[in-house]
């Protein structure tokens, strides 16, 4: 017998346990990389300036 708190059962449906499965299939295809922050703030800063210019 399994018990599943009141608060995590919506974990354990199974459209969720679908979601989680799709999910833990793209963590393992994208593994995590380090993020170049001056890279990053440009990019957002660029897409600051598009926006406020239309």
């Amino acid at each position: 017998m399994r018990v599943i708190p009141e608060s995590e059962a919506w974990l354990h449906t199974p459209e969720m346990c679908e979601r989680l499965a799709q999910a833990t299939q793209w963590m393992k295809q994208h593994p995590p990389a380090e993020t170049d922050i001056d890279e990053f703030l440009a990019r957002i800063e660029e897409q600051r300036r598009i926006k406020d210019a239309q």
